[in-house]
């Protein structure tokens, strides 16, 4: 299996990991290596006894209605999310200098220190140079990391603002019954249509199909 420093070699000569994308030529050896890093989980797990599992979300903030989902979905899981201090689609919109963006970004680091795996929000395969930075860093540390487009292929970060978490849960209970009431079948021509309509417009509301 491979260790943390060999995966962080492969990223590193990954065509296109520079501030761009990570593209997925070799989707079997990081399958390997995502294997090998659950069985480390499962290790830290067995260390920690019933302490929950810690988990460092990373990417880009412009994402920051992926991060909103993640730290949900984890939190339900029974884990411990440490996340980004704040929602906003740039550093601008905050107000933050060049100084108080080094800051957070090793803060940042800090919390990849207390965490027992890393999960990498890459919407679209997208990796910035400071997520390039996390993913090393804790790489160099022994830390796990794991991929959004490799753990959940096709996933679509919620295209509206952020919106209450069971709501976004109810609608996607809504999804799956409506979808199961189409496949049944001999609703009638109109109501399919009406489903159909239904459906595009939660998927538009918090993201297609999970």
């Amino acid at each position: 299996m491979r260790t943390a420093q060999e995966m962080a070699n492969f990223l590193r000569d990954t065509k296109g990991y520079h501030a761009t994308r990570v593209f997925s030529t070799d989707l079997m050896e990081c399958a390997n290596i995502l294997e090998a890093q659950q069985q480390e989980i499962q290790q830290l797990q067995a260390q920690n006894g019933a302490m929950p599992e810690k988990v460092c979300l990373c990417g880009s903030t412009r994402f920051f209605r992926t991060f909103d989902d993640w730290n949900y979905r984890l939190t339900l899981e029974g884990k411990i999310v440490l996340s980004i201090g704040c929602n906003t689609k740039s550093d601008k919109g905050l107000g933050l200098t060049a100084d108080d963006k080094v800051r957070l970004d090793e803060l940042h680091k800090r919390k990849i220190d207390l965490a027992d795996w890393v999960f990498v929000l890459d919407v679209d395969r997208y990796i910035g140079d400071s997520t390039r930075s996390e993913i090393d860093y804790a790489m160099a540390h022994g830390k796990p990391v794991r991929f959004l487009s490799l753990d959940c292929v096709g996933y679509q970060e919620p295209q509206e603002d952020y919106h209450n978490p069971a709501d976004v849960e109810a609608l996607r209970i809504a999804r799956y019954t409506l979808k199961t009431l189409d496949r049944l079948g001999g609703l009638g021509f109109q109501k399919h249509i009406w489903i159909r309509e239904t459906l595009a417009a939660i998927d538009k509301t918090v993201g297609g199909e999970k």
